[in-house]
C-alpha cells in the first residue's frame, strides 16, 4: 500500500487572528505536503507577516523552521501591547 503524500495538522488561531473575512475562526484544518515546515503552515493559513506571535506544536515552544508531523497541533499566540 502506498504511503500518503500529505499530512493533516491543525493550527490553532488565537485573538486577534481569530477574526478572518468577518467571522471567528477557532482552528483551520491544513492539509500539508509531507516534511512541510511551520512555515509552509503559516503560509497555507494566511497569517499576516506582520502579526508578531508566539510558535507552539502540541504545546512546546518551537520556531516556524521546525518540521511537522502528522497530526501536529500548532498554536499561534499574537504578542499584544497595551498601556
Amino acid at each position: 500500500m502506498d504511503e500518503p503524500e500529505t499530512m493533516a495538522v491543525t493550527v490553532r488561531l488565537l485573538s486577534i487572528l481569530r477574526h478572518r473575512d468577518g467571522a471567528i475562526v477557532d482552528q483551520l484544518h491544513l492539509q500539508l505536503p509531507l516534511g512541510s515546515q511551520a512555515s509552509d503552515a503559516l503560509r497555507a493559513a494566511e497569517i499576516p507577516s506582520q502579526v508578531e506571535f508566539i510558535l507552539t506544536v502540541n504545546g512546546e515552544l518551537a520556531h516556524e523552521g521546525v518540521t511537522l508531523n502528522q497530526g501536529d497541533q500548532i498554536s499561534l499566540i499574537p504578542i499584544i501591547a497595551g498601556g
